[in-house]
């Protein structure tokens, strides 16, 4: 209903105008034919050559792998069907269910779902993130 068309049905009427909505972006759905995600906020050219590093331990590649920075839902990712492993660096997963247990591998509808510190942060090895990290892969990937 337009505005004339409304002053034209309620004219004499208090009416009372809602405050506008936002409208529900709409979320494209994540398609990929990879058995690999890797979810990790944008990369600066050192942290992508790490974990490339990180990767080639474990046999794996940046070329082999879905490399993303988008926020996904947790069921989005369970639904891929192509899909087998999901190594998280930071919080992309939205509506995460999982308890989430830092670099302790977690298997969910027969997907393993790793959880990490940013990339950033496995790099500078404060707290022994790398060998947390390398201890997840190597039970993961290498078993």
């Amino acid at each position: 209903m337009n505005k004339q068309l409304a002053s034209l049905l309620f004219y004499n009427e208090t009416l009372y105008v809602n405050p506008a909505k936002e409208s529900p972006q709409e979320v494209a759905k994540f398609k990929t034919d990879k058995h690999v995600i890797v979810l990790s906020e944008s990369l600066t050219n050192e942290e992508e050559a790490f974990l490339n590093k990180i990767l080639n331990a474990v046999k794996l590649s940046l070329e082999t792998v879905e490399l993303t920075n988008k926020p996904i839902e947790l069921s989005e990712l369970t639904a891929l069907k192509s899909v087998k492993y999901v190594i998280s660096f930071g919080q992309l997963i939205e509506k995460n269910t999982i308890s989430i247990q830092k670099y302790e591998p977690v298997l969910l509808d027969g997907k393993t779902f790793i959880f990490a510190d940013l990339v950033k942060t496995v790099a500078q090895n404060t707290n022994q993130e790398k060998v947390g990290l390398w201890n997840s892969l190597k039970e993961t990937f290498l078993q």
